[in-house]
């Protein structure tokens, strides 16, 4: 069975019932998404993760940099459902990623859903049964040698986990991927995904190096899209037993990333705050006063000196006490940095 991934994100979870969980979570903004390391040891030329993460050993819980005991704080304050554990590769500091779940799990309950992304290097049958035992529901493979291929066989033999392949694609992997859908459909997995190829500033050179254009509309590969839906269509012809998947970076731009910031900001938005159709919080915000103690409806502005986004009341509590008055727009994050525009309003 194949079939694109397209549209709204309701309507695609109502009418494909067969979309893999862990998307499901995604596509509705209700999973956090943990860096759990940058170390990797694949290489891999198309890989679009940011220099200062990749071969770091950082952490990250959504665009928190967090320590360890800070994780299951950032999840509530995100109303997360379920997380996805990501990298660099979870799987080469195993007793952390194992010591995630199990932390997950032992918070939230056995309901809260977890899946991971590896490329299988350090997928020994140990690590496997260990993760499976720690209450990972899903594992996601991204082979990118042959010889990693195998570890996908010793995922699905552990029966009541979620097992899927998930690998980028390009016009120049589109035998690769036919290779691994074939293989993926033999050895009995539940779901296999395509990701359009991303460009970043971290890949962009070994992408041309290798004669793949960046698309003029949307950071992705030319042709990217294309190789995709034909691949889609070569799946359903092939009377495949796994499902097919093909997931525009646009959709996980424009759907994922903005269901997760509208969820965290309604759960995390402060009286003072504005939520916007973007995801966004706006606030008024005064600096640089000479007055000491700031009131505003007879109540002590907050300790950042916020209060509502309105250009009048930021104006005149401004004007009154000797401040400089902006409105601004930033993402839901804990300091709500980076803003992503400051008007001024006073003076």
């Amino acid at each position: 069975m194949a079939d694109t991934v397209l549209g709204d994100p309701e309507k695609a979870l109502l009418s494909k019932p067969w979309l893999p969980l862990g998307c499901s979570y995604c596509f509705t903004g209700s999973k956090a998404v943990i860096f759990v390391t940058g170390l990797c040891d694949d290489g891999c030329y198309y890989c679009p993760v940011s220099k200062d993460r990749l071969g770091s050993d950082v952490f990250f819980v959504n665009e928190e940099k967090l320590n360890m005991d800070e994780i299951e704080i950032e999840i509530e304050r995100t109303n997360a459902e379920g997380a996805s554990l990501t990298g660099g590769d979870p799987l080469i500091v195993p007793e952390r990623t194992i010591e995630i779940i199990e932390r997950l799990k032992s918070s939230f309950g056995s309901s809260f859903h977890i899946h991971l992304y590896t490329s299988g290097r350090y997928a020994t049958r140990e690590v496997l049964w260990n993760l499976y035992s720690s209450g990972l529901d899903e594992i996601r493979f991204h082979p990118t040698r042959n010889i990693f291929l195998n570890r996908i066989d010793w995922a699905v033999k552990i029966r009541g986990w979620s097992v899927g392949v998930e690998i980028p694609i390009s016009a120049n992997l589109e035998s690769w991927a036919k290779k691994v859908i074939r293989y993926a459909d033999e050895a009995g997995v539940n779901f296999v995904n395509l990701d359009e190829m991303e460009v970043s500033p971290s890949n962009i050179h070994e992408l041309k190096a290798r004669g793949l254009k960046p698309s003029m509309r949307k950071p992705v590969v030319e042709s990217a899209f294309e190789t995709g839906m034909k691949i889609v269509a070569w799946a359903r012809k092939q009377a495949l037993r796994v499902n097919v998947h093909f997931c525009p970076a646009t959709y996980k731009d424009s759907i994922q990333t903005k269901n997760r910031f509208r969820r965290t900001s309604s759960a995390d938005a402060k009286p003072y705050e504005e939520l916007t159709v973007e995801g966004t919080l706006r606030y008024g915000v005064l600096r640089n006063c000479m007055d000491p103690v700031i009131k505003y409806d007879n109540e002590y502005v907050d300790g950042e000196h916020r209060v509502p986004p309105i250009r009048e009341l930021v104006r005149n509590i401004a004007r009154d006490h000797g401040c400089e008055g902006f409105i601004e727009e930033a993402y839901p994050t804990r300091n709500r940095e980076p803003v992503i525009e400051s008007t001024r309003i006073y003076p």
